[in-house]
């Protein structure tokens, strides 16, 4: 039977995720989830450091100041010895290219930023910043090869939700790691694990699970990347 996953077998995108017991991936007024222990905060530096390059939507980048960072002095520096940056590069993708160019996301040494956009490069953009420039009619799949063309094939994308909708929708998704934290959250407005119209139903298989204190960490793959 043939595949319908979009992913060439060259690269692999990885979904790190956090929710509440009710399902909400923040708490009212954070965009980034605080209810998680120490031990899921290692997961993620584990994962960031396991990729060529990070993924973000252009809403979690408006309520964040700082960039995704490693902040593990020992994964730091077992990039290092893998030759590699000691943090990997960013990739913000946006249809609008509006950013906040003033937060401290854009005047940062530590890590490359990358705006990806069908949107022509903002005049405010700093100079350290490097846009990559798309089209309206591109997919995800597409913008993948173009990222992957420039020299990266692990990819993490960390949300928001908007963005993970998207890329399960669009088949682009290899393993997900998901952690369940003990705790409900609440609230209309909080976004849950994934922002958009109903999906039509796919296969995820479970390649993973472990507790600790409490809080429950799944690793999914998705059936078609077999």
């Amino acid at each position: 039977m043939a595949k319908s996953h979009n992913l060439p077998t060259n690269r692999e995108v990885r979904l790190c995720m956090a929710m509440s017991l009710d399902g909400k991936i923040t708490a009212e007024g954070d965009l980034f989830p605080n209810f998680t222990s120490r031990f899921d905060r290692h997961k993620l530096f584990s994962l960031r450091s396991w990729a060529d390059a990070l993924i973000v939507g252009a809403g979690t980048v408006r309520g964040e100041n700082l960039p995704p960072l490693i902040r593990d002095p020992a994964l730091v520096e077992q990039r290092r010895k893998n030759g590699q940056s000691d943090h990997p590069p960013v990739f913000i993708l946006s249809n609008s290219g509006n950013l906040p160019w003033d937060q401290g996301y854009f005047h940062q040494t530590e890590t490359k930023v990358h705006v990806v956009s069908p949107a022509e490069r903002d005049p405010q953009t700093p100079d350290s910043v490097t846009w990559v420039q798309t089209t309206r009619t591109e997919n995800l799949p597409q913008t993948l090869t173009r990222i992957q063309d420039l020299g990266h094939r692990h990819f993490l994308v960390e949300g928001g939700s908007r963005l993970a909708y998207a890329f399960v929708q669009q088949n682009c998704i290899d393993r997900l790691y998901l952690t369940l934290a003990p705790h409900f959250l609440g609230g209309k407005s909080n976004p849950t694990l994934l922002s958009g119209p109903a999906l039509q139903a796919s296969l995820w298989v479970l390649e993973q699970s472990e507790t600790h204190q409490s809080e429950l960490h799944l690793v999914y793959r998705h059936a078609t990347a077999d």
